[in-house]
């Protein structure tokens, strides 16, 4: 996009804009992913309780910004409005409301009425994110911007979490922000004699699951996007692999094994055969440069039968689930109902069950497979647009599964991630809509000659 062309394009009220950098969605989007990652997640606005999120916050004005946009517009959206991701990104918002309303008709004790309102907001949040994503980005050059830049967030995360396991100290503590405050002074946790990184995460499973989300598509980007330097697109993939097998997480080994089986089946055969040898490569200067983490990763997994708290906790909870399930099966007891005082579960699939009741589960479960499907096999995708389509249905893969293994949206960080893939997907489907509508190049070419887009 040209400067020439940025001056006669029109902004939402209007005026022409004078020659800059494109104010879109992405630059929305791109202050949001600061804020998630880069201010820890214990720091929030106190007055506001657990909805003083800085980055919570954000993502609810940008939800109110998509809806304002779809109220003032004057003229249809480019692309199909109602797209497969949308429609199961509704579906599951539909979901959540009829538990939250049906737990309103039934009544709830003082303590879980405030946590369901909370809950709501929170899914608000996430399916507002999925829309503003959707809707905002112009073109597919500047869907590629957003997933280079969480890629970058992905790495200085990871660069954070390496600094604690080589230092055995959070780091965050320093970190004072104006306005933010927070409950306790932040401790590492450890297992096998080695400390476990959270980076600025609130657990270190919300911590790998963000390593595990993001590196397919830092890995996707680091082979495929061949516009930029090989130091510039591998190293956020490599520090977000190493941090990751360095984060003494079941969860996030599981998630780097999700995402290669997902992706290496759609490489040519030479670049499968780099990437094991890349694998093989890591695990060789982690057993080296870490003595002890081959045999620490090794008991996590061989003593999972053998008396390993983390599991026999997982295991005990499926008679209580049943129990909080068959008192509403259908819609569950409603959304953020289920108070961590009742038992941690350590799994989104159970607790959503209880919450939203198998409605939601399916819901929530279709909203995934959706945009796994849509993405991974995009109709007339090539080159760079399908790579990165299958690192986004890598990711979604990733971020599904992993809620078998903790309460992924219990936390800010990991839940937000989540409906910003999805996002990804939406916006992957619609723009190679348009293109199939229009032709090759007609996104851009639209995106250039539109004003009414979310800028």
């Amino acid at each position: 996009m040209t400067a020439t062309t940025r001056v006669r394009e029109r902004a939402l009220d209007g005026p022409v804009l004078p020659a800059r950098p494109p104010l879109d969605a992405v630059s929305f989007l791109t202050v949001f992913l600061v804020l998630l990652v880069g201010i820890p997640t214990d720091r929030t606005i106190v007055a506001l309780g657990s909805l003083g999120s800085p980055a919570l916050l954000w993502a609810i004005l940008g939800g109110l910004w998509w809806c304002w946009h779809q109220l003032q517009r004057s003229t249809a959206p480019e692309g199909k409005t109602f797209t497969p991701v949308r429609i199961a990104a509704l579906a599951y918002l539909a979901a959540v409301m009829i538990s939250y309303i049906g737990a309103m008709f039934r009544g709830l004790p003082s303590t879980e009425s405030s946590p369901a309102d909370t809950g709501l907001i929170r899914v608000f949040a996430g399916i507002g994110l999925v829309l503003l994503v959707s809707d905002g980005i112009p073109n597919y050059e500047r869907l590629v911007t957003l997933i280079r830049r969480i890629a970058v967030v992905g790495s200085l995360l990871a660069l954070l979490g390496l600094l604690q396991f080589a230092t055995r100290q959070p780091l965050t503590d320093w970190i004072s922000i104006p306005g933010l405050g927070t409950a306790d002074a932040s401790v590492l946790q450890s297992r096998a004699g080695f400390a476990r990184p959270s980076g600025t995460a609130t657990h270190p499973l919300e911590y790998g699951y963000v390593l595990a989300v993001t590196l397919p598509l830092a890995l996707t980007l680091a082979i495929w996007d061949a516009a930029r330097a090989a130091v510039t697109r591998w190293t956020p993939a490599a520090m977000i692999a190493f941090a990751a097998v360095l984060a003494v997480s079941r969860a996030t080994i599981l998630g780097l094994g999700i995402g290669l089986l997902v992706l290496l089946p759609t490489w040519p055969a030479r670049v499968r055969a780099f990437a094991i040898a890349g694998v093989v490569g890591m695990l060789a200067v982690v057993y080296f440069v870490v003595p002890g983490m081959g045999g620490a990763v090794s008991a996590m997994f061989g003593g999972i039968s053998t008396g390993d708290s983390s599991a026999e906790s997982r295991i005990g909870s499926y008679e209580l689930v049943a129990q909080f399930v068959s008192f509403s099966p259908v819609i569950g007891r409603g959304v953020g109902t289920f108070l961590p005082e009742y038992r941690i579960l350590d799994n989104q699939l159970l607790q959503s069950a209880i919450e939203v009741g198998v409605l939601g589960v399916v819901a929530l479960l279709a909203l995934s497979a959706t945009a796994f499907a849509t993405t991974m096999f995009a109709r007339g995708a090539g080159g760079l647009e399908k790579r990165v389509g299958q690192g986004i249905a890598a990711a979604i893969a990733v971020g599904t599964v992993l809620m078998g293994t903790y309460d992924v949206f219990s936390f800010t960080m990991s839940a937000q991630l989540y409906f910003l893939v999805i996002g990804l997907a939406a916006a992957h489907v619609r723009l190679r809509g348009i293109a199939r509508q229009g032709g090759p190049g007609a996104e851009a070419a639209g995106a250039e000659a539109r004003g009414d887009r979310l800028r």
